[in-house]
Formats: C-alpha cells, sequence, structure tokens
C-alpha cells in the first residue's frame, strides 16, 4: 500500500511539474486541464490557484488579441476585411465568456464585446445572424 502511495505521490508531483510548464509556456488550456487533474489531491489548493491564474492569463491574452484585431479593423478602408477582422475579435472574445466565465476580467469583455458588436451592426446587421451557432451569443448574455 505504501508503495502506491509513494508511486501517486511521484505521479501528482511530475504533473505538476508539467502544468507548471504549461502554464509557463503560455498554453493554458492545457495548464488548465493538467492542474484540473490535481484536484482531490494534496495539490489540490495550489492548483487551484493556478487555474485561476491560468484562466485569467489566458483570458488577457485573448482581449488583447481580439483589441489589436478590432484595432485593425478600424484601420482597414478594405470592407471585406474590416468585417473578418471585426468577427474574428468577436469570436476570441466570445470564447472568453464561454471557456472563462470566472475570470476576473469578465466585466471588461461584455462591454468590449458590445462595442465590436455595434460596429458589425453598422457595417451589415446580417453579419451577427450569419455567425457560426458558437457565435450566436451576444454581448447581453
Amino acid at each position: 500500500m505504501e508503495v502506491q502511495q509513494q508511486a501517486n505521490q511521484q505521479t501528482q508531483a511530475i504533473q505538476w511539474s508539467e502544468a507548471v510548464n504549461l502554464l509557463d509556456s503560455r498554453r493554458y488550456d492545457e495548464a488548465i486541464e493538467l492542474f484540473s487533474s490535481l484536484l482531490g489531491t494534496p495539490y489540490e489548493e495550489e492548483a487551484k490557484a493556478k487555474i485561476e491564474l491560468a484562466v485569467n492569463q489566458a483570458a488577457n491574452e485573448n482581449r488583447r488579441q481580439a483589441a489589436n484585431l478590432f484595432v485593425k479593423a478600424r484601420k482597414t478602408q478594405d470592407q471585406k476585411d474590416k468585417e473578418e477582422l471585426l468577427l474574428e475579435s468577436r469570436q476570441l472574445l466570445l470564447d472568453i465568456l464561454k471557456k472563462y466565465p470566472g475570470t476576473e476580467i469578465i466585466d471588461k469583455v461584455k462591454p468590449n464585446l458590445k462595442i465590436i458588436e455595434d460596429q458589425i451592426r453598422n457595417i451589415d446587421p446580417a453579419l451577427l445572424k450569419q455567425a457560426p451557432k458558437n457565435q450566436q451569443l451576444t454581448a447581453g448574455e
């Protein structure tokens, strides 16, 4: 029994180390998954803290990418490029709402999403209705 317990502890230590490396490598979703596998182990409290950190870092990174796309969209004169950039920016923000609903920046993401959706509506209101099913959420939800 003691041998099994030592093996479990060693496996958990390896998982912890791998999860930390994933987090450091900015592979947030993989890190979250691995840290989540450590819930219910002696690493639980530390894993919860790392999950929260990974969620917030991932959400911030996606929000930054969405902002960059939004800025590009505002600067471009090509209507088709503008639409694509705005829709891509919107999708990144929708992904934050779906994948990281507990992030500390959720109250910043919702108004950002509304601004982008307003811009899309100004171009063509039908674009929001044509979005794939996973994009059907709106800022008001």
